[in-house]
């Protein structure tokens, strides 16, 4: 099924607005704290996936929850969606925030999962504090080593701040989730980390934590890459992800 319009699924407790296009295997993206946007990455991992991209409820201006929600509130969510609107075991990409979300659903809904790409997820330690006297390009380098590939942003700035303040709000100021590390240990399935080494937020340490205490987990660092690899990189991160799903669906590990 191809689209490119938003749709809504009523879940439980909630409504998740998403969109979905592309064909072949299924492939769920969580998005990072900005929202949900459509890059060059998924336009080209349409190619190969139907892709699903639900917004975590309050999200870009999506109906906010009546009560005060956590991270594994968020996940309970997300594997509702994949039970319901995808209707099978998908592969799962989470990004920053949406990595940290991927890490929760993994390990409370692995049945759902059938392997997890995490690209700079959050939650495996403190974050890189920009320097006091930090320039805006400074500050953007942070997040983007080019800037200039980006898709055009179409979200006001008001909207994005609420998106980044309600992120916080869920994360509840917790940089490294001792509870979710724990539990990662015992992972089984999958997982591919993509780090971009130019990252200026979230610190390479938690990536290779993630590497070596994960069984079935591999690090792979992109170059000439900062925070959004997807955006700085766009082919490099589609081979690779394209490349992990061939591997374990041929059963091989290249």
């Amino acid at each position: 099924m191809t689209g490119v319009d938003f749709q809504s699924a009523q879940l439980s407790d909630t409504t998740v607005r998403y969109r979905q296009a592309g064909h072949g295997e299924p492939l769920v993206l969580l998005h990072p704290s900005s929202g949900v946007r459509v890059t060059r990455a998924v336009r080209a991992l349409e190619a190969s996936f139907e892709v699903f991209q639900p917004t975590f409820p309050g999200f870009d201006d999506t109906p906010l929850p009546p009560n005060e929600i956590g991270v594994v509130d968020l996940a309970r969510w997300m594997a509702e969606f994949i039970d319901t609107v995808v209707g099978a075991p998908a592969m799962v990409a989470g990004h920053s925030f949406g990595g940290w979300v991927a890490c929760w659903l993994a390990v409370e809904h692995p049945e759902l999962v059938r392997h997890l790409v995490l690209q700079c997820p959050l939650g495996f330690g403190p974050l890189l504090a920009p320097a006091p006297n930090a320039t805006p390009a400074e500050l953007l380098a942070r997040t983007y080593t080019h800037p200039e590939k980006c898709v055009k942003e179409t979200k006001s700035e008001a909207l994005l701040s609420r998106n980044r303040a309600l992120a916080a709000r869920v994360g509840r100021a917790v940089t490294e989730d001792a509870e979710l590390m724990q539990r990662m240990t015992a992972v089984k399935l999958p997982v591919l980390v993509v780090y971009g080494g130019n990252d200026g937020l979230v610190r390479r340490s938690g990536m290779e934590w993630i590497e070596g205490s994960v069984q079935s987990a591999r690090l792979e660092t992109v170059d000439d890459a900062a925070h959004h690899v997807e955006s700085d990189q766009p082919e490099r991160y589609v081979e690779l992800v394209a490349g992990f799903a061939r591997a374990h669906v041929s059963g091989t590990h290249a």
